[in-house]
């Protein structure tokens, strides 16, 4: 088993029902995406704007349902 600090980043390719969620959250910062069209967020910053919509049932907000780790920011739990 590994271990993840909410501190670090996570991104994802957000659809436009995710795009919506993010507009009406009004955050003060600006999302950038990058050449491969990925958003980055701090996990804790993700699970505040999007977790209350990711529910079983609910529409996805980003593709593939999937969030991508940085493998350097795993670590071992022993």
């Amino acid at each position: 088993m590994k271990k993840f600090n909410i501190n670090d980043d996570v991104k994802v390719k957000l659809n436009e029902e995710g795009l919506k969620v993010w507009k009406k959250a009004n955050f003060y910062n600006e999302l950038q995406k990058d050449e491969n069209g990925y958003y980055t967020f701090q996990f804790w910053d993700f699970m505040n704007i999007f977790g209350e919509h990711i529910y079983l049932g609910s529409n996805c907000l980003f593709e593939n349902n999937s969030l991508f780790f940085n493998e350097e920011n795993l670590h071992d739990t022993n």
